[in-house]
């Protein structure tokens, strides 16, 4: 739902206009959250480099603000997939779920405010006292797609894909008020950086009006290829099109130390003695016409009296 729309539906709520005249459909929604996001330094002075990486947030949809989204699944029958064409980026210091994104650890590691995880309608821990709950998570045998989507202690994660017989599911209980869609009529259902496209397929169920007993199965897909549409050096040309994504130096090469050789952008290639291409003649001078000095008096021979030694009386 765009800003305009969810103003207009927050408002209708509170004068009590029927919601329906402002519904959207059920689906999923990408929103980019965080973009080129450079390097991070966190309090021990260690830096992480996420420049060029974006992070999307990938939000479940509804029609009605007591929805309830309950899972997020996939098995061979609706195959789930989110996928890159890169990796994506996971924080050492965070975990699979938002469980593991605690907020209080941003101003000491920042990176952990750009972690991928899985949700179900939180950003962070779950607040207990609130009535919120953590995801839980259930996995085949066959196909872990936890361990394969963060494989721990920083890893980079591959796709995140469940499709075998089996399947896989991230869900909240029905008792928990974090699946509840509410004014904005959406559920936050993962967080993704990475600097590659993001794309993919997902299957939600959704307890219509919160009833457990009106189960509705959503599939839908997505594509944002915002990892491509970036420009790093701010140049007005989009990197997956520009020669240089950086600087041309003064001998244009991308990035090029400069004019730092012999010759200026280049070595003096060997035997020349200057960079016009110059070489020393007989005589040991750069450049010289001197084809000859037999005798290595310093004479050119074209022009020496006697090439070769004289005598003691001079001949």
């Amino acid at each position: 739902m765009n800003s305009l729309l969810r103003a207009a539906y927050t408002t209708a709520l509170a004068l009590g206009i029927t919601i329906s005249t402002f519904a959207q459909s059920y689906g999923v929604r990408t929103e980019l959250h965080a973009e080129n996001i450079g390097v991070l330094t966190n309090a021990l002075g260690e830096t992480t480099d996420l420049t060029g990486f974006n992070t999307y947030r990938l939000y479940a949809t509804t029609v009605n603000s007591a929805d309830f989204v309950s899972a997020v699944y996939g098995n061979s029958e609706s195959p789930l997939s989110i996928n890159t064409t890169t990796s994506y980026f996971h924080s050492s210091f965070a975990g699979l779920t938002s469980a593991g994104s605690n907020p209080l650890l941003v101003s000491v590691y920042p990176d952990v405010a750009y972690d991928s995880y899985v949700t179900i309608g939180l950003a962070g821990p779950a607040d207990l006292l609130s009535g919120e709950a953590d995801p839980q998570m259930a996995t085949s045998p066959s196909q872990n797609f936890g361990a394969i989507f963060d494989p721990g202690a920083g890893a980079a994660g591959a796709n995140l894909v469940i499709d075998d017989l089996v399947g896989g599911t991230w869900f909240v209980l029905n008792t928990a008020v974090n699946g509840t869609a509410g004014a904005d009529l959406e559920v936050l259902i993962g967080q993704f950086t990475t600097d590659g496209d993001f794309s993919g397929t997902v299957n939600v169920q959704v307890f219509e009006n919160g009833a457990g007993g009106t189960n509705l199965f959503i599939t839908d897909t997505f594509e944002y290829a915002e990892g491509c549409a970036a420009d790093v050096d701010d140049d007005g040309i989009c990197d997956d099109e520009d020669d240089c994504v950086g600087t041309l130096d003064a001998c244009e090469v991308c990035n090029g130390p400069g004019a730092v050789y012999d010759c200026g952008c280049t070595d003096m290639p060997a035997g020349d003695c200057d960079c016009d291409g110059n070489v020393d003649d007989a005589l040991g001078v750069c450049g010289g016409d001197c084809a000859a000095d037999a005798d290595d008096d310093g004479i050119c021979d074209d022009e020496d009296d006697c090439v070769g030694a004289l005598d003691a009386c001079d001949v």
